[in-house]
């Protein structure tokens, strides 16, 4: 069983958020690594994980540091023992969209316009 510590270890290490996703909404995250030496306040946590087989200690980078990385069975228990997201309303995703696309539009209607197209992946089979 993981401790939060130890989740929130192996989500940092793969540059995840607390739900256990990226900043795409994957699981890919964006590194596999955690350096810390002996002393560290997560050393014992990063011991366990490697005991159990969660992650691995490499080799050390200059004299006193320690790199770490998530197995894939490490990775299988982040996904399965992050939270589920909350619930975002269409209106939030949308906002969210306007974020990512809002620059190349005159304005917030002409982006609105642009967004309701059946043609985008969101507005297809019911998706919000």
């Amino acid at each position: 069983m993981l401790t939060q510590q130890q989740l929130h270890i192996m989500q940092h290490s793969l540059g995840l958020n607390q739900h256990g996703l990226d900043s795409k909404g994957g699981t890919e995250g964006y590194r596999n690594h955690y350096v810390a030496s002996p002393g560290h306040y997560a050393w014992e946590d990063l011991m366990s994980l490697v005991d159990a087989g969660l992650m691995i200690k490499r080799s050390p980078n200059a004299v006193t540091d320690t790199w770490f990385s998530v197995t894939d069975s490490g990775r299988a228990a982040v996904i399965q023992n992050s939270p589920t997201p909350p619930k975002v309303s269409r209106a939030k995703q949308r906002y969210q969209r306007f974020l990512d696309f809002g620059d190349s539009f005159n304005s917030f209607i002409e982006f609105c316009r642009w967004d309701a197209d059946p043609e985008h992946s969101w507005n297809k089979g019911g998706a919000a």
